[in-house]
């Protein structure tokens, strides 16, 4: 799980988190979907949400992209 607050990005070595805290920061990670298999996930609130597309099927994908963060926030995908 990665943790981004504006001006810090740091991994948090989380088993599970269901929700977050913090509106300023972003939480993103990954898992797999049974019967899917890997996807992206970011939590909103108490909301995790599959944020996985063309521009990031892995987290390698996810972490190479110029602005991680803003393209996890700007993300659109489906509620779990």
């Amino acid at each position: 799980v990665y943790l981004f607050r504006p001006g810090n990005l740091r991994s948090v070595n989380l088993m599970l988190l269901t929700w977050n805290p913090d509106r300023q920061s972003t939480i993103y990670g990954a898992f797999s979907r049974h019967g899917i298999g890997p996807a992206l996930v970011t939590l909103r609130g108490e909301t995790s949400v599959d944020i996985t597309n063309p521009a990031a099927t892995t987290m390698r994908d996810l972490m190479e992209l110029d602005e991680t963060a803003a393209h996890v926030r700007a993300a659109i995908g489906e509620e779990l």
